[in-house]
């Protein structure tokens, strides 16, 4: 699926998004694992020839280990896994080797694993050896608890597919059933207006579509180990706990919206983009964004705001629903003041920029001429 794959991990893409004063969170893959996978492991290169071993069959598998990292940089996957089998075979008894491996099947289980295709099956055995041959990686494990309890809930759920969506729901909740067309209408409409806004179509091409899953409140929160506040999660997959479908339908539409822009924002903007921008676009894109506004402003007036600095790390990170409230609010607005005085143009171009490894910071400052923090600023001084 391209870019947006590669860029989810275990529980994957999305950034915590709280829409009300005390409404649900949706809650990003980033926290169900400490950092998403790309960059919790960095893949590494080890010496070649004689500081390495005195023999030529070690410069070799050295060598062949430096090809896989730079393929494994590159996005390519099944070169760097058949060269990194070939260094396991050879040499082991040696760790790097081994945890390099344990890297590039967790990516690829990671990449097939947001298939709505077959290949999703082999998502779980890739990942459950990467644990065996690391398993210090406790993030790894973690994932595959949550993949197999996810498994578990899901093994005899029916599907209903579009053009880019197949949703996955309890065939015997005749509410979805009925329903199914009614939320891949939603999806549908806000995928083409995200690629329009977005610049950016994550699906052209690959033959793939996003799975989204509907499940009840107790099944959501085995599959994901999360409490009854998160009202969603994206993890490569929509997550949704629904249990009035049929009445809930403006609630559980704008959450869809919600989690889809995390995609996009990845898709365009990579595993860095800043918290308070990932959020605060998702946020931005729903159709309730006026009400959602003034909300903010009323709840922000008066109060002493965050600095950005705190806003910069995946906003579900923060300690106190309280702490995390105000982020989220604090974050749409500060979007919002953005687009308002620099236009939606330089907005989405601190993606894209961010999407070709540049600083968010750095890019403003190109852009518009003055530093972020003194945008910040100026922004907290309407309140």
């Amino acid at each position: 699926m391209g870019g947006f794959l590669a860029l989810v991990v275990g529980a994957a893409l999305g950034v915590l998004a709280w829409r009300t004063f005390a409404g649900p969170v949706h809650v990003p893959t980033e926290t169900l694992l400490d950092e998403p996978l790309p960059t919790a492991s960095a893949p590494r290169r080890v010496a070649v020839g004689p500081s390495a071993s005195a023999t030529e069959n070690n410069a070799e598998i050295s060598r062949a280990n430096n090809e896989a990292v730079e393929a494994l940089e590159a996005g390519d996957l099944e070169r760097a896994i058949a060269l990194l089998e070939s260094c396991v075979a050879r040499a082991p008894g040696e760790r790097v080797f081994a945890a390099n491996l344990a890297e590039a099947l967790a990516r690829r289980a990671v990449r097939d694993h947001a298939s709505a295709g077959p290949e999703r099956k082999s998502a779980l055995l890739d990942l459950a050896r990467a644990v065996e041959l690391d398993p210090e990686r406790a993030d790894l494990a973690l994932l595959l608890e949550r993949w197999r309890a996810a498994a578990e809930v899901e093994a005899n759920f029916a599907a209903y597919g579009s053009t880019h969506f197949e949703l996955t729901f309890d065939g015997e909740r005749g509410e979805i059933l009925r329903g199914a067309q009614g939320a891949i209408d939603v999806l549908e409409r806000a995928y083409g207006e995200f690629v329009t806004l977005f610049q950016r179509d994550p699906l052209l091409g690959t033959g793939r579509r996003i799975r989204v899953v509907l499940t009840t409140r107790a099944e959501f929160e085995h599959s994901t180990g999360l409490g009854h506040w998160a009202g969603g999660a994206f993890d490569g997959t929509l997550r949704l706990p629904i249990e009035d479908f049929e009445g809930g339908r403006d609630g559980w539409s704008q959450v869809l919206r919600h989690e889809l822009a995390h995609l996009f924002v990845h898709e365009l903007g990579g595993p860095k983009v800043p918290g308070w921008l990932n959020e605060g676009l998702a946020q931005w894109v729903e159709e309730t964004r006026p009400a959602e506004l003034q909300r903010a402003r009323r709840a922000l007036a008066g109060r002493e705001l965050l600095s950005l600095a705190d806003l910069a790390a995946p906003l579900a990170r923060l300690s106190e629903p309280e702490r995390i409230q105000l982020a989220y609010q604090q974050s749409l607005l500060f979007v919002a003041h953005l687009m308002e005085h620099h236009g939606e143009w330089l907005v989405l171009q601190l993606l894209e920029r961010s999407g070709r490894g540049e600083s968010v910071e750095a890019s403003f400052r190109e852009l518009s001429g003055i530093e972020l923090d003194d945008a910040h600023e100026q922004f907290r001084g309407n309140f």
